[in-house]
Formats: structure tokens, sequence, C-alpha cells
């Protein structure tokens, strides 16, 4: 069976497929606390987005082998690519619809996060890491979905990484 793209936020439960702060949220609704309606990209979204800009899993680990001063450049090209590259017609399509339904008047304005599957582990925590984006116009949030998921390719991230004493797979 096919993962879901995307998870309306309060089915938001699996860490693998969501990641921490989507997790988090999910489990405060569940709790009765009053969260701000969304919904979340799942992993496989972003894998398939990767795929459609060339980029692999493995590309991840080849750069983190990489001794830390030629990390850099490649890090770069890669947030490069995934920042330049259009959407996948049928992953946009998908965003646009979940958009559409969601509960809100259409000149509200958004929080667009990253989170991550691989944050918010036991020892390891990943605060402001990737990058947020608050306010974001509707019409935006495609860009800003880019940004954030580009967060994930910047060498304070992979440094973060290579501090862990049990580093987590990729991101």
């Amino acid at each position: 069976m096919k993962s879901p793209r995307i998870l309306p936020l309060e089915a938001c439960l699996d860490l693998s497929m969501v990641g921490g702060k989507a997790v988090g949220l999910a489990r405060l609704l569940r709790g009765g606390f009053s969260v701000p309606p969304g919904f979340c990209l799942t992993a496989a979204t972003y894998q398939e987005f990767l795929h459609h800009t060339g980029i692999e899993s493995e590309q991840w680990r080849r750069v983190y082998a990489l001794p830390p001063n030629e990390r850099s450049m490649v890090l770069g090209s890669m947030k490069t690519k995934i920042l330049s590259a259009s959407w996948p017609w049928e992953l946009l399509t998908d965003l646009q619809n979940e958009l559409g339904r969601a509960p809100l008047a259409p000149d509200s304005r958004w929080a667009v996060r990253s989170s991550g599957t691989s944050e918010d582990l036991q020892g390891a925590s990943f605060a402001g890491l990737y990058r947020t984006e608050l306010g974001v116009a509707r019409e935006e949030i495609p860009q800003a979905i880019l940004r954030c998921w580009g967060s994930l390719w910047e060498s304070w991230v992979m440094n973060y990484f290579s501090e862990q004493p049990h580093r987590p797979d990729f991101p």
C-alpha cells in the first residue's frame, strides 16, 4: 500500500511518517488542546519530491561521509536543486486540493514548518535547525515548503548530525 502524501494534523501520530513537530501537535489535539488547523506532507512526499529532482537518500549519506570542509559546496548544490525544482503535477494538485479544504479564509496566513523524522529523538532535539516560515499567503505555500525542505541540506544540520552519538538516518 502506498503511503499517503498528506495527512490531517490530527492523524499525524507516526514519527517515521511526519516528524516530531507534527506528532506533538497531533498529541495536543487529541488531548483537547486548541491547535490551529493544519496538515502535514509526509516523509514519503518529501522522498517523492527529491526523486523527482534527481536526489536520492543515498546522496545524504555520501555527503555525510565527506570531510566537513568538502560538504558545504555539495550541500549548497543540493539545496539549490530543491529550491529551483518545479513541483510534480500530482504533488502540487494534492497540495492545492488540501489547501482548498482547509477551514480557513482564503486570505489567512499560514505557518510552514519542517518536521523531520529524525528530530526530537532521545538525546537530539534539532530545535531551530530547520526552517520555519510564518505569515505565508496561500499562494506562496509551495515555495515556502521548498525552502523548508531545502533547509535540511544546510551545513549546520549536517554538523549537528555528525555530533550525535546515535546518528539518525536521512532526515
